[in-house]
């Protein structure tokens, strides 16, 4: 472990050796955490892309967007919640391929059992659902779910079977901005797939890149009615790709 005392000492810190992740506490000395994040962000190598957790008591939708568009990957809210935390790390850190340990009951719903059941929620991390809306409120969660769908549709607008190698450098960007947003939201399924849609989008695409967005879309939809059922709301995508996807998979067919 690796301790800096200021944003500018972060920053050199970064510049000299790669981390596994970052804890980027937003107050501090000479230049603040979400400064520090942009200019780790732009050194480009490793740690361009190296999760970082925003720190911060400061737990408003304003804050956490603004953490987010600085390029961080998740936040904690003060006091910190050892166990959460350590949750975080672990699936941030994890190996492709690798299922992160979670700490006992840190995927679970209300009714004691993963996801309590119901179809969406075990997509959820309902731990980090439930620790954004006592954070800041249930109006304020609700609205910060309405900014995901929001995101969700300008990645799903195109048909991925249209995509072509220019298009695949934006459709990286959007994708790359996902992961943190459903991370830090607590919606897992989301951010992971988001995860390897950018990694399949930076390396120019591939058949299976079209399936992990259409099955997105669905994840998408029932995450969202998850959430929908716990806050009372109606979340909803408009831009689903099912059509895209039926389009794709008979080419797939017709090329077998």
């Amino acid at each position: 472990m690796t301790l800096a005392a200021s944003g500018i000492e972060a920053i050199s810190l970064a510049h000299g050796a790669d981390f596994d992740v970052i804890l980027m506490d937003i107050q501090m000395p000479e230049m603040d955490g979400v400064e520090a994040a942009k200019a780790i962000r732009s050194l480009g190598g490793h740690n361009a892309l190296v999760p970082i957790i925003a720190v911060t008591a400061q737990a408003l939708p304003d804050e956490i967007e603004r953490c987010l568009a600085a390029g961080m990957t998740e936040y904690a809210a003060k006091p910190i919640d050892d166990r959460q935390l350590l949750v975080s790390i672990q699936r941030l850190t994890s190996k492709e391929g690798e299922a992160p340990a979670e700490a006992s009951g840190a995927i679970a719903g209300r009714n004691g059992g993963p996801g309590g059941g119901e179809i969406g929620s075990s997509h959820l991390n309902l731990a980090v659902v439930e620790q954004v809306e006592v954070a800041i409120g249930r109006e304020d969660a609700v609205m910060l779910w309405e900014k995901l769908a929001a995101l969700l549709d300008e990645l799903l607008a195109e048909s991925p079977a249209e995509h072509d190698p220019g298009d695949m450098g934006k459709l990286a960007a959007a994708s790359h901005k996902l992961v943190g947003a459903a991370g830090a939201l607590g919606a897992t399924a989301i951010s992971e797939l988001c995860r390897a849609i950018e990694r399949d989008a930076k390396a120019g695409g591939n058949p299976e890149l079209t399936r992990r967005v259409a099955r997105l879309s669905q994840v998408a939809i029932e995450s969202l009615e998850a959430i929908n059922r716990r806050f009372s709301a109606n979340i909803t995508l408009a831009a689903p790709v099912t059509e895209a996807a039926d389009r794709q998979a008979g080419k797939d067919c017709e090329n077998e």
